[in-house]
């Protein structure tokens, strides 16, 4: 498994749990570290896409025929507006299969993923990262580390008072 990020240390991260770390923003020609990435098993089967543009096009590349992408978020459209992919041939190419994820579509299976996720979190299965920030006063910051990949972890602002 593959797991593409911004920063050393989340490949740092992604090593101690398995996965095979790209940082999108080292690599000198990412399409090409994406392929090498995936050359042992013929390319990419599943992509979830968080980000698009770039990467998104990197991915379409690095895919083998009958893949699965999966877009659940739309990063690079704040960060780099009016991007236009490149590569969206490859769909048809490689009779690619692309979905929205929208995790209100399983809005009747929250109960049981929520018992299953703190059954696995109790076993101590779970590595949860998050990066809270408490008051309102430090929204743009949040917002900030989401568009610039400073944050490990999910981002949480909440408005209670630190304890």
């Amino acid at each position: 498994m593959v797991g593409m990020t911004s920063k050393d240390e989340k490949c740092e991260y992604l090593k101690s749990i398995g996965v095979d770390p790209l940082n999108y923003r080292t690599e000198a020609d990412l399409y090409a570290a994406m392929k090498a990435k995936t050359a042992a098993t013929g390319g990419m089967d599943i992509y979830w896409d968080n980000v698009g543009g770039e990467i998104l096009d990197g991915a379409l590349e690095a895919t083998k025929p009958g893949s699965r992408i999966v877009v659940c978020g739309r990063l690079s459209d704040f960060a780099s507006p009016g991007y236009k992919l490149k590569n969206w041939n490859l769909i048809l190419k490689h009779a690619l299969k692309l979905e929205g994820f929208i995790v209100l579509s399983y809005r009747d299976k929250w109960g049981q993923a929520m018992a299953d996720i703190g059954k696995l979190h109790a076993q101590g299965k779970l590595d949860i990262k998050e990066d809270i920030s408490y008051g309102l006063e430090n929204a743009p910051a949040c917002v900030n580390k989401l568009l610039s990949g400073e944050s490990i972890g999910k981002v949480i602002l909440t408005l209670d008072q630190k304890e």
